[in-house]
């Protein structure tokens, strides 16, 4: 219950941050149209059709996989090489074309 509150209020808190002049960036600003999309509990993940995964949420536990936990409005590149992603919660793992699994967040 504890999480799921938290979770809330972090999303509340993303939305007001982006009405209040913080502007998101949607996923076709990345210049893809064969884009794989996945959501994650406040995080959103693309693989682009070169492979590079990008993300961008709450970000609270290091979700996104930038190296921190703030939150962030606009996608950033996080590796290359993906051919999957999944994210739930606290942690998120992909998938490389190279058959390596990568994980990040609170394990």
């Amino acid at each position: 219950m504890k999480h799921r509150l938290l979770a809330v209020i972090m999303s509340v808190a993303v939305f007001a941050a982006m009405f209040a002049g913080l502007n998101a960036t949607p996923a076709s600003a990345l210049g893809d149209s064969n884009m794989v999309v996945s959501a994650g509990w406040s995080e959103t993940f693309v693989i682009k059709s070169d492979g590079s995964l990008w993300g961008w949420g709450v970000n609270g536990n290091g979700t996104v996989g930038n190296g921190t936990k703030t939150a962030v409005l606009k996608p950033v590149k996080i590796l290359d090489g993906a051919v999957s992603v999944s994210s739930y919660r606290d942690h998120t793992v992909a998938v490389k074309k190279d058959g390596t699994l990568w994980g990040w967040g609170s394990n």
